[in-house]
């Protein structure tokens, strides 16, 4: 089950109104929300509540506090899976009238943002309608594994999208020995951190917490130099080592406070 969305125009003295979806959910939808706006040049709108009273595959019926007073008021409303309704207006922070429906395309700020955290610390966009986010304790061990449609299942080894028939691995760092490269959507393995410098520090070793992939090349590494010492002395940093499991920072001279810092990235490319 997906999510739909839209905006219905309601006449004046109306107490309420019988939507129809777009396009009919397969069984009646989890959730429904219906708000009642009036955006025109109406002297005083009244505040009207919509109170959700019949759900349906098909449709909905929503139930005003009080008879309409002009043309100017229009319903808008998102039905469909709980924590998708839920998930997108998190993930759009707007109103619901701005949400993609089955009507138009998916747009570049209809994005999904997803952030891998722990060892990696990168931002993922996904452009897939209707996906959503369920942490999962114990993800899929096989492409073949049972699954939602869209679904999202994560854990610290990696992020993983069912297709309908197949699970496919979403930027893993490293995977399990049963998935084929076949069932692999490469976003490039990545991670990140900040790393704080000791006094006297000429080079330091940075050990990833999960080996990158051997199949691929050395990462590509790249850091910030930084402190909060008001008048620094001018020290430059230089990767020196590179490997599949950390890389070495060597320093232009050695770190004289406590005050300094780097934060890097790392990607295989």
């Amino acid at each position: 089950m997906a999510f739909q969305s839209g905006e219905d125009a309601i006449g004046s003295g109306v107490d309420t109104l019988d939507v129809t979806f777009p396009v009919p959910f397969s069984g009646d939808p989890d959730f429904v929300i219906a708000v009642v706006q009036n955006t025109s040049a109406d002297p005083a709108p009244l505040a009207i509540l919509a109170q959700v009273s019949v759900i349906s595959s098909t449709g909905f019926t929503a139930d005003f506090n009080a008879t309409t007073d002009s043309a100017n008021y229009e319903l808008s409303w998102i039905a469909g899976d709980t924590a998708l309704v839920f998930a997108a207006i998190t993930k759009l922070g707007t109103r619901i009238t701005d949400l993609p429906t089955p009507s138009r395309e998916l747009k570049p700020q209809d994005s999904i943002a997803v952030v891998q955290n722990g060892s990696t610390n990168e931002v993922l966009f996904m452009d897939f309608e209707s996906a959503f986010m369920l942490k999962n304790a114990t993800p899929p061990t096989a492409s073949t594994d049972a699954g939602r449609v869209s679904q999202i299942a994560y854990d610290s080894t990696g992020a993983y999208l069912y297709t309908g028939t197949s699970w496919i691995r979403l930027g893993s760092v490293g995977h399990p020995t049963d998935w084929s490269i076949d069932a692999v959507m490469s976003t490039k393995p990545a991670q990140g951190g900040t790393v704080a410098l000791s006094n006297t520090d000429v080079d330091v070793d940075v050990v990833y917490d999960n080996a990158f992939p051997s199949d691929g090349s050395a990462p590509v590494v790249t850091f910030s130099l930084e402190t909060t010492d008001v008048s620094p002395t001018a020290i430059y940093g230089f990767i020196t080592a590179t490997s599949l499991t950390g890389f070495t920072v060597t320093f232009s001279t050695a770190i004289d406070t406590v005050n300094w810092q780097f934060s890097w990235h790392a990607i295989q490319y």
